[in-house]
């Protein structure tokens, strides 16, 4: 009997759909597909795996945590795996990631080491966030000095998060917990479902595997304005669920500042013929976002 089933979630992602469920097929795990009401033929190739894939085809994009829940729904196993679409798994992660949570039965929720296609190393757990995390973030300093960031640690051990692009749990605990946050269409979840385990009393911990390459935002990125938006509202409940009020507030301060000096940014580059869409586009998103930071709109 099969102890892990890894529940993949695709919207459009027919392009990448051949090396992620590749390596799974044939495997000692039962794969789910779910399905977001996809336009690109997405649906026709998994009929063509339908022997060795379970489907889940939704008639709208009913959103990441909504998809993983279905997927949970109808997980017959011991463990689960939730995995984005643009990875390229490793079998040989999965089944240390399984037999450790045999030995570990305290800990509920695993991270798997997480690479980028050149081999490097990408971030995929750390602490929870903060107003320090937010600072790094909003104000580009995560990119201005890399070394500030969480970096994965080399041997096991518990941390607050890890990221949802590979996931795994315990099935028993995802029902208990009433599975994803289905108000968070996309982004946080992962952080918002790691710190409800945590409140339960449920250990959280990062395994260094054989890595798994993750190739980052290939399935969002024709969506990008939208998800902008879609990332600053789901941040904004991560903070009203989590943590006194004072510091969501502050956090939408923050984020109003951020969103005036990013506007004056793509106006510049608005400029730049070759940017011009994509510009208009962000300050549109921008706008949006600083409306809702002040509670202006829904």
């Amino acid at each position: 009997m099969n102890r892990l089933s890894v529940i993949v979630v695709n919207w459009n992602g027919e392009h990448l759909l051949a090396d992620c469920l590749g390596p799974l097929t044939g495997g000692p795990f039962d794969v789910i597909v779910v399905d977001n009401a996809s336009t690109d033929g997405s649906v026709q190739l998994l009929e063509k795996s339908r022997g060795s894939v379970r489907m889940i085809v939704n008639q709208a994009n009913r959103g990441f945590a909504v998809a993983n829940n279905q997927g949970i729904a109808t997980a017959k196993t011991d463990y689960v795996l939730l995995l984005n679409n643009d990875t390229v798994p490793n079998t040989a992660a999965l089944e240390a990631v399984v037999s450790f949570l045999d030995e570990h039965p305290a800990v509920a929720i695993v991270g798997p080491t997480l690479v980028n296609p050149d081999a490097s190393p990408q971030p995929s757990c750390g602490p929870g966030p903060n107003l320090w995390t937010e600072l790094l973030g909003k104000t580009l300093l995560h990119r201005l000095l890399p070394g500030l960031r969480a970096k994965a640690p080399s041997q096991a051990r518990a941390v607050d998060w890890v990221t949802g692009a590979a996931l795994f749990a315990r099935t028993s605990v995802l029902r208990e917990l009433g599975g994803l946050d289905e108000g968070m269409f996309m982004f946080y979840e992962d952080l918002d479902l790691c710190a409800r385990a945590r409140e339960r009393g449920h250990e959280v911990w990062f395994v260094p595997t054989a890595p798994i390459v993750h190739i980052g935002g290939a399935s969002t990125r024709n969506v990008e304005a939208k998800s902008l938006v879609d990332s600053y509202r789901s941040t904004d409940r991560y903070f009203r669920q989590h943590g006194p009020s004072w510091r969501r507030w502050l956090v939408r301060a923050m984020t109003v500042v951020e969103m005036m000096v990013r506007s004056v940014i793509w106006t510049v580059l608005w400029l730049v013929p070759s940017k011009r869409t994509l510009a208009r586009l962000r300050l549109r998103a921008y706008s949006t976002i600083a409306r809702l930071a002040i509670g202006i709109g829904k």
